[in-house]
């Protein structure tokens, strides 16, 4: 048994958008190796997704949580009142879920995901929804186990190839 870490969770900043850049970036190329476009994969850079999260947290109504360990970010999870691609209305939107590989198993992304569904419900919107790259199993098996329901499949061409997504709801 992996002993427990302490952490504490709290809005993004500007300070942390280096460390949400690095894990994002790393664990795109870890997670989804074999399941999307891998020169799409190799694509992603640091330098690109520095650019993205920082406008990305300071954008009216999303940002990001993250889970700090003193200086060190164990997971972020960032959110947007909704994804206009998905067509859904009113609809609060959990973009992105990613945990440090060595913290997984710990309970970190489950309270993430916890904290995005109470600020989905304090901003009064009735779900949540969240889209799962087809074949991330531990992903779309942790969503379900936190009571998400599965709406629909969706195709999907951001990586240059066609690929599945499964879209989640949860009531809020």
């Amino acid at each position: 048994m992996k002993p427990e870490i302490a952490y504490q969770i709290q809005l993004a900043e500007a300070k942390h958008v280096p460390l949400i850049t690095d894990l994002y970036v790393r664990s795109w190329k870890r997670a989804y190796k074999g399941l999307l476009n891998q020169p799409y994969l190799d694509s992603l850079s640091y330098e690109d997704k520095f650019k993205k999260w920082s406008e990305y947290i300071t954008k009216p109504g999303q940002g990001a949580f993250v889970a700090m360990d003193g200086e060190k970010m164990l997971g972020f999870v960032s959110f947007m009142p909704y994804h206009p691609y998905y067509k859904i209305d009113n609809c609060f939107y959990l973009d992105s879920l990613h945990v440090e590989p060595e913290c997984h198993g710990q309970g970190i992304g489950t309270a993430l995901i916890e904290r995005v569904l109470a600020e989905g419900r304090k901003e009064g919107y009735p779900q949540m929804g969240i889209c799962v790259v087809r074949g991330n199993e531990n992903a779309l098996n942790l969503y379900l186990k936190m009571g998400a329901e599965h709406l629909a499949v969706r195709e999907e061409t951001f990586t240059g190839e066609l690929s599945y997504a499964d879209l989640l709801l949860w009531k809020l």
